[in-house]
C-alpha cells in the first residue's frame, strides 16, 4: 500500500516538474490581466463620472428655444383636454356604431343560420320528390312494357281469332 501511496505521489510530483517551466508564462499572464483589470476599473469609473454629471458629457447640446410661462402651459392644457375629450366623444361614436354593426351581423349570421336549415329541409324534400319520381317513372315504364306485352298478346289473339273464324267459315261453307 504504501508502495501504491508513493508511486501516486511521484506521478504527481512528474505532473508538476513538467508544469513548472510554464509558470512564467502563466505569471505574466497574471500581471496582464491585473492590468487590463485596473484599466477596465479606471474606465468604469470615468465613465460613471460622465453619466452622474450630465453637464460634462460628450453628446450633451442645448437645445434652442424658450421655456412657456405658466399662462401658455395652460392653455395649452387646456387645448389638449379639449382634443382628449373630442377624441373620447368621437371613440364612443364609433364604439356605438360598432356595436350596432356586431348586433345586425349577429342577426344576419343567426338568419343565414334559419336560412341553412330551411335550405337543408327543402333539398331532403326535393330528395324525397326525386325519389318518388324516380319510383314512378319506372313503374310507368313497366306498366308500358306490360302494355306493350299484353298488346302484342292480343294482336297475336286477335290474329288466331281471325284464323280460327276463317277456319270456322270455310268449315261452314264445306257443311252447306
Amino acid at each position: 500500500m504504501i508502495n501504491l501511496e508513493l508511486k501516486e505521489r511521484q506521478r504527481q510530483l512528474n505532473v508538476v516538474r513538467k508544469l513548472v517551466p510554464e509558470v512564467p508564462k502563466l505569471a505574466t499572464e497574471v500581471t496582464k490581466l491585473h492590468k487590463t483589470k485596473e484599466d477596465v476599473i479606471r474606465e468604469v469609473n470615468e465613465l460613471s463620472a460622465l453619466l452622474e454629471n450630465p453637464e460634462q458629457h460628450p453628446k450633451r447640446r442645448d437645445l434652442e428655444g424658450e421655456d412657456p410661462d405658466q399662462d401658455a402651459l395652460t392653455a395649452k392644457i387646456q387645448v389638449l383636454e379639449e382634443r382628449l375629450n373630442n377624441k373620447k366623444e368621437a371613440l364612443l361614436e364609433k364604439e356605438l356604431v360598432y356595436e350596432e354593426v356586431s348586433n345586425l351581423a349577429e342577426k344576419l349570421r343567426t338568419q343565414a343560420l334559419d336560412g341553412r336549415k330551411t335550405t337543408l329541409e327543402i333539398n331532403e324534400k326535393i330528395n324525397e320528390y326525386r325519389a318518388r319520381t324516380n319510383d314512378l317513372a319506372r313503374k310507368l315504364y313497366a306498366a308500358v312494357s306490360e302494355v306493350s306485352m299484353l298488346q302484342s298478346k292480343y294482336l297475336k289473339l286477335q290474329q288466331e281469332k281471325e284464323e280460327k273464324e276463317e277456319i270456322v267459315n270455310q268449315a261452314t261453307h264445306n257443311l252447306e
